[in-house]
């Protein structure tokens, strides 16, 4: 008995956690308010009632696709929150302690989510798809979950490694021949190309977790290996692949779980789809050597080249801080400083630099402050104000941040 309430501790541990960090986006201070549909319970603050009401109606119109596909329908409505807390593009999803979803109003600007759709389209079928797909049991852990509720353990496919759960998203949200989805974009195919160059990842690298480059290495490897699987073995396999895991009672059973589709484990399917991954995305000789390599090394982001020549960008090991690079005409890259990821970099063309880095505002909120980078590698902080009144408070309140302009996606300083 003990062990069977360790185990469930053990599972129920994750979500929890999971959950509180979600949570840390929602205001309560806010004024919170819901729109109630046929299947859905969209929660905003009330400023946002009429990005709301966007929401909710895309997420009627797109919801028949997912269940369609999947053949499930969760039983009870879908809380959705909107969210204005944060600058970047994001949404998420978790079908416990109930089926619920997260979506940020900032569009993207730039990488691997910029696409030829709407940025709502994108996040709400990716996010739904998440929902209605880890809702899903069949069998055993369909019929004990009417005996004794949501149990973590009674969600099979909530067990499977990441790059499962969020490769299938991926290859829903994906229309590569319409360049919809990170399928169909120049983006996220240029980091394929680097991971086969640089060499690909095994399957047990993939499985696990550890370094944090590449961030989106679950959407990678797995958006592009439900591909291979449509391409070599059909689109009823996806389906096949996903019923037959959703009966599972003992969790994990990931190896095994390609044989009824393909007749194959899941180690000789990887070994196709490394082959597959090397024919696809492999340049050739005459290709590679063309170009100049600026860096080498786990991540390379921001890439901003001055007035002067000097190239600044900001590179990580997947183990500590991004740290700011700098590399001088015909001179090497030398670090300068630490930095939080996901900062950014713009030159002016009089020479100068401005570095956004992205910082917690008032609890709740994730928001980029400015910097000024002075040319020998030295930052110092610029505050952009809008009214006395705000100047005040940030004198007095140093966690104040200053709000440029009541956009629903606008960028702030502090």
């Amino acid at each position: 008995m003990k062990r069977w309430i360790a185990a469930a501790l053990i599972a129920w541990a994750p979500a929890v956690a999971a959950q509180w960090s979600e949570l840390s986006f929602v205001d309560p201070g806010l004024a919170w308010r819901t729109l109630e549909t046929s299947h859905f319970a969209v929660h905003f603050a009330d400023r946002h009632r009429a990005q709301a009401r966007t929401v909710a109606a895309a997420a009627e119109r797109l919801l028949p696709s997912v269940t369609t596909l999947l053949g499930w329908k969760p039983t009870e409505r879908i809380e959705v929150v909107v969210l204005d807390s944060a600058d970047f593009a994001n949404g998420l999803a978790s079908p416990l302690p109930f089926n619920f979803s997260m979506i940020f109003l900032a569009p993207p600007d730039d990488g691997e989510l910029l696409q030829n759709r709407e940025w709502l389209d994108l996040v709400l079928v990716h996010e739904l798809f998440h929902i209605v797909h880890l809702d899903m049991a069949r069998g055993a852990p369909l019929g004990l979950r009417s005996l004794f509720g949501r149990l973590p353990f009674l969600f099979p496919n909530v067990f499977q490694p990441g790059w499962i759960i969020e490769g299938l998203a991926v290859h829903k949200e994906s229309d590569p021949a319409r360049a919809y989805g990170r399928l169909g974009q120049a983006h996220f195919e240029g980091m394929m190309r680097a991971e086969a160059s640089r060499g690909l990842r095994s399957l047990a690298e993939v499985n696990a977790g550890g370094r944090r480059f590449p961030l989106n290495r679950d959407y990678l490897y797995g958006g592009y290996f439900f591909l291979f699987l449509e391409e070599r073995y059909g689109a009823a396999t996806l389906a096949s692949f996903i019923e037959n895991f959703s009966d599972n009672v003992i969790p994990f059973r990931v190896h095994t779980n390609p044989e009824v589709p393909t007749g194959k484990t899941m180690d000789h399917l990887w070994e196709e789809y490394d082959s597959w991954l090397k024919t696809r995305f492999t340049r050739p000789a005459s290709a590679a050597a063309q170009g100049e390599i600026v860096a080498t090394g786990w991540s390379l982001t921001a890439p901003t080249l001055a007035a002067d020549g000097t190239r600044w960008y900001v590179t990580g090991d997947g183990y500590t801080r991004a740290r700011l690079m700098r590399q001088p005409p015909g001179g090497k890259p030398e670090a300068l400083r630490k930095v939080e990821y996901d900062t950014r970099l713009t030159a002016s063309a009089g020479g100068a630099l401005v570095l956004m880095q992205p910082e917690i505002c008032r609890n709740y909120n994730y928001y980029y402050d400015l910097y000024r980078v002075d040319p020998d590698g030295s930052a110092r902080r610029i505050s952009q104000m809008t009214n006395t009144k705000k100047t005040r408070m940030m004198m007095k309140y140093p966690m104040y941040c200053n709000v440029i302009g009541p956009s629903s996606h606008g960028r702030r300083s502090r």
